[in-house]
């Protein structure tokens, strides 16, 4: 049975867009102090978060069949492989992936964070470049939780992906609820030491990322809307260091 994608009801809702920034260099200790007066909760500990980033050049079409245990969040998986523009059809109780990849310019990230897999498309949309030019970075992002890392790693590659680059970081994150809103505050730190922690601040709307990102002590002056990648060229590292960034063996 081929499968479709669900077409919102409201094309105004946007229910996986992701508004985010980015403010680097931060001073840890005087940073947490102000998220305890705020009231930010603590909803995930400190723990290494690893990405492994894939690029795609494959121009011919693919079909490879994934068993559908590898997958937790089966149709999120078929909203993110059926925007790419796959074809996703079931095959008994596995799913068969057929034709190519017609955003080649979108990275997918496979991301093991503790005890959970993700696999994640992030989409540029229309509104993506006037929000960069205010500090913040805009994407509609489509993700669904995966068992198995090796073998959606190989399903990638039979599908055309190859691995661009290998991260690891350390991260803590923190919630603060205000009027029903959820606003995430990330702190993340680099196995690197001449990389300074940074903060990611996800909101539902700029205007309430900015008013958190004021109430912390930052400005606007301090948004960064660019990559992980963004961050360490700007830490000086060369696009060859850049495709290996890891915590050296048993310090995680």
């Amino acid at each position: 049975m081929i499968i479709t994608a669900e077409q919102p009801t409201n094309p105004e809702v946007r229910p996986n867009q992701e508004i985010e920034t980015k403010i680097l260099n931060v001073d840890l200790p005087r940073f947490e102090q102000r998220l305890e007066l705020l009231g930010a909760v603590l909803a995930i500990p400190r723990r290494v978060v690893a990405d492994l980033n894939f690029l795609n050049s494959q121009t011919n079409e693919a079909c490879v069949v994934i068993p559908a245990g590898f997958i937790v969040e089966q149709q999120k998986f078929n909203e993110l492989f059926l925007t790419l523009g796959y074809q996703v059809e079931t095959a008994g109780s596995d799913l068969r992936l057929r034709g190519k990849n017609n955003f080649p310019q979108v990275k997918l990230r496979l991301r093991q964070d503790s005890d959970r897999n993700f696999i994640t498309g992030k989409f540029k949309d229309e509104s993506h470049a006037e929000a960069e030019s205010r500090g913040i970075k805009k994407r509609t992002e489509l993700q669904a939780e995966v068992r198995d890392l090796a073998s959606i790693n190989k399903f990638l590659e039979d599908l055309g992906y190859r691995v661009g680059s290998r991260k690891e970081k350390y991260r803590t994150t923190y919630e603060i609820n205000i009027n029903g809103a959820k606003v995430t505050i990330e702190i993340n730190q680099s196995p690197l030491s001449k990389v300074k922690p940074w903060l990611e601040i996800e909101a539902p709307n700029e205007e309430l990322l900015t008013q958190v990102a004021e109430s912390l002590g930052f400005s606007k002056a301090d948004f960064f809307p660019g990559s992980d990648n963004d961050l360490y060229r700007q830490a000086g590292f060369t696009e060859e260091e850049l495709k290996v960034i890891k915590f050296p063996n048993g310090k995680n």
